[in-house]
């Protein structure tokens, strides 16, 4: 057995969490940005987990761009743009929707 591979129960935990983010990150209204705004370090720490579980990849890419207004209203560069970094270093090369 893989000592570094996660548990399928904390797996299946993310792939539920990526998801309803996903779904929340949808609204771009002010009032929407304001509430993820308060989320935004959950949002970050949720991509950054996802990247290291790869078939959660495309989940995370989706959480990722959804969440790409919050970033660009309130100015998180700094805080977002080492963890898309870190994003297109991991994910595979050959897969053309996440480097999309």
């Amino acid at each position: 057995m893989d000592d570094h591979k996660p548990h399928p129960q904390f797996v299946r935990g993310l792939q539920a969490g990526l998801r309803y983010w996903q779904v929340q990150t949808q609204d771009e209204s002010d009032a929407s940005i304001r509430r993820l705004d308060a989320e935004r370090h959950n949002l970050y720490r949720l991509v950054q987990y996802g990247q290291a579980v790869p078939e959660l990849w495309l989940d995370t890419a989706v959480l990722a761009l959804n969440a790409f207004y919050l970033v660009e209203r309130k100015g998180y560069w700094l805080e977002w743009i080492p963890i898309l970094e870190q994003a297109v270093t991991q994910w595979a090369q050959d897969d053309w929707r996440l480097q999309v």
